[in-house]
């Protein structure tokens, strides 16, 4: 059996395969991968990479060849996946940008699967819809590259915007809509299981719209969760309501 030393793992870059699949133990990362691998990195044939594929499997792998289009990989062992949380979207009201693109970064290292960018009514930042393609891939980015710096086996994605009506609420078991001045703080150990689907709901900078609280509290699974003693912001809300839940997950095992 193949031993490594444990600071040689988590010390090299890892990287999610997005158009290769690994075959007979090779995988060809290319793309913007390849080009950071090449020239950001300046790697050369024999150093190791972790490759991660569309199933979550990681593998410590080492640089066999360089040619036009990418460079290929031999896996050397699958790595152990670290990574256990419960499953947990985060539809985040947008709010200015660096915020914004904060609770990508921060929510992606907290483990969320998807992030939805939520047009509320009260939300302040309106996207051009000339603008969206280059934000949505921006935000991409920031969760692929979030995902790589905190050694996740699964990348994050960041959907398109929707509308509070939009939203697919049946596919989750729990909706959390975090709600201030509001006396609901109850989270239940059933919630907190890790074959249950969370969606975590933020609220923008004006808070939700009557309508929209109403909307919400006629959806079935939905629980209002309101922390208390004290008002934060969104981006703080969303980082400080994904910390919990995995705290509390974390110690329930």
């Amino acid at each position: 059996m193949l031993c490594y030393n444990i600071w040689e793992v988590i010390s090299v870059q890892r990287y999610f395969l997005e158009t290769s699949e690994i075959t007979n133990s090779k995988a060809i990362i290319n793309g913007q991968d390849f080009h950071h691998i090449k020239h950001v990195m300046r790697m050369k044939i024999g150093d190791k990479v972790v490759i991660c594929d569309k199933n979550s499997h990681c593998y410590l792998s080492e640089i066999t060849d360089f040619n036009m289009d990418g460079c290929v990989v031999k896996t050397i062992e699958e790595l152990t996946n670290k990574n256990r949380m419960i499953q947990i979207d985060i539809a985040q009201s947008l709010i200015k940008k660096d915020a914004f693109e904060t609770v990508i970064q921060k929510s992606t290292e907290l483990g969320v699967r998807t992030i939805i960018p939520l047009m509320a009514k009260n939300s302040i930042i309106k996207i051009d819809d000339k603008k969206l393609d280059s934000k949505h891939k921006r935000w991409n980015t920031i969760a692929k590259e979030a995902s790589e710096q905190s050694e996740r086996n699964t990348k994050a994605m960041v959907q398109k915007p929707l509308s509070i009506a939009e939203l697919s609420y049946d596919q989750y078991d729990y909706v959390i809509v975090m709600y201030a001045r509001g006396k609901e703080s109850n989270i239940n150990a059933d919630m907190l299981k890790t074959d249950k689907k969370l969606l975590l709901l933020i609220r923008p900078e004006g808070g939700f719209d009557l309508k929209e609280i109403a909307f919400l509290k006629d959806q079935s699974n939905t629980i209002f969760f309101t922390i208390q003693n004290r008002i934060l912001r969104s981006e703080t809300a969303s980082i400080y309501m994904l910390s919990v839940l995995n705290y509390l997950s974390e110690i329930g095992d």
